[in-house]
């Protein structure tokens, strides 16, 4: 009788010494690499580049998310075509691979940008692209060269360049030959302004205030007379980075 109790005791372990290890198997494991997104270092914060000329490149971080981060974009080229726009990618590795929504002169475009970290700073990158340079052929050839001009950029305090535009507030009718005083207020020092068809957006093209006008002194208003050779339609004011709602010139 003894015996077989003792058995009985042997046979009653072994099951739950099972359903033991068959629980811990069951078990779900951690996931580690969240943990490890969770914990990448913060790369938040304003880097930017300037030269002797004027020229201004800065790269805003304002949200990261384990590997997801996102912010703005900006490359201001004294007295040449200039672009601002957004970014959304991914960092891994040190290496922040994202695509960079701008505006340019009335065309709205897509291309791909990559940066290093460097220590506090960011290197842009630069590789061969496809067809239509909009993205890399290959990730893995972008070179980082932090002696190439215009290519670090360093962590510090970024001013506030937006800008919004207060006429035309849209809209409105302008004369063709008539002078106004066009106002905005914001926006860095010095802006650029532009006159966009939005006939021609869909083709990429604009057209702008005196082919173009660099080098505006931010001081809120700039006298505008409206060239009687335009033809009649619908206008766009783009002045640094803020754009107007749509107005007719007639």
């Amino acid at each position: 009788m003894k015996t077989a109790q003792t058995v009985l005791g042997v046979v009653i372990l072994l099951f739950i010494g099972g359903i033991a290890l068959l629980w811990t198997k069951l078990s779900p494991v951690p996931n580690t690499n969240n943990q490890s997104n969770q914990g990448e270092e913060s790369i938040l914060g304003c880097y930017a580049v300037t030269n002797s000329v004027g020229d201004r490149y800065t790269l805003n971080i304002g949200s990261q998310q384990g590997s997801v981060v996102s912010g703005g974009l900006e490359f201001y080229n004294y007295q040449k075509d200039s672009s601002i726009g957004t970014f959304n990618g991914l960092y891994k590795n040190g290496i922040l691979l994202a695509d960079y929504s701008f505006r340019s002169e009335g065309m709205d475009s897509v291309m791909q940008v990559a940066f290093k970290r460097s220590g506090n700073d960011f290197i842009r990158g630069y590789g061969p692209l496809n067809d239509d340079g909009t993205r890399f052929i290959d990730v893995d050839s972008i070179v980082f060269d932090p002696s190439s001009t215009m290519t670090v950029f360093k962590k510090g305090e970024c001013a506030n360049t937006s800008s919004s535009v207060t006429f035309p507030k849209g809209g409105e009718s302008l004369v063709r030959g008539q002078k106004y005083t066009i106002s905005w207020s914001g926006g860095q020092d010095p802006t650029q302004i532009f006159l966009i068809d939005t006939s021609l957006k869909s083709a990429g093209a604009s057209v702008s205030i005196a082919d173009r006008v660099y080098n505006v002194k931010n001081t809120g208003s700039y006298e505008y007379t409206v060239p009687k050779t335009l033809k009649p339609g619908t206008y766009e004011l783009q002045v640094g980075n803020g754009l107007s709602k749509t107005f007719s010139i007639i």
